[in-house]
């Protein structure tokens, strides 16, 4: 991968970290993910997509939500499941530091996830909300999510990621 590959990986990956600390983006991406079934990598990445460089194309979209569908499913799904499951404790068996370890792969799985797909950002070039709330709209669509019901959610988040720009 070039550097400016990597720089666009890491673009992508600050402005995660740096909305998903702001106030009231974690509980919205929870919310949207276990409410109304989003991959919060993809919400985050037509958030990005959209503020920083336009409209995404619907072959980039469709590619996205296709990787990510698979990627949730067979890499990053399974790791959350274990993660949650040892909350509760494993008879006699203190296995938070495994936890720990599986938590850390977790993120490592969702890190190479957006890595992924911010390749595959191809856009009309024209940014701003209007561009992030069309990338968000036809995301969600593309996997299956009602965006009606989910649209207070991801408008809020919305707004708290152009407050972050």
């Amino acid at each position: 991968m070039s550097s400016s590959g990597n720089e666009t990986n890491d673009a992508f990956w600050r402005f995660s970290l740096r909305l998903y600390a702001r106030e009231g983006a974690a509980g919205l991406c929870l919310k949207l993910q276990d409410a109304h079934g989003c991959d919060v990598n993809v919400v985050l990445f037509a958030l990005w997509t959209g503020l920083e460089s336009g409209r995404l194309k619907a072959t980039s979209a469709e590619k996205v939500v296709r990787f990510s569908r698979e990627w949730r499913v067979r890499a990053v799904q399974p790791l959350r499941d274990l993660r949650i499951d040892l909350k509760t404790g494993v008879a006699d068996v203190d296995a938070a530091p495994f936890r720990e370890q599986v938590k850390r792969l977790e993120l490592a799985g969702e890190k190479l996830q957006q890595q992924t797909i911010a390749q595959w950002a191809e856009t009309d070039g024209r940014a701003g909300v209007d561009a992030a709330a069309e990338n968000l709209i036809s995301c969600l669509k593309l996997s299956g999510v009602d965006t009606v019901a989910s649209e207070p959610d991801w408008r809020a988040l919305l707004s708290i990621a152009v407050e972050e720009g």
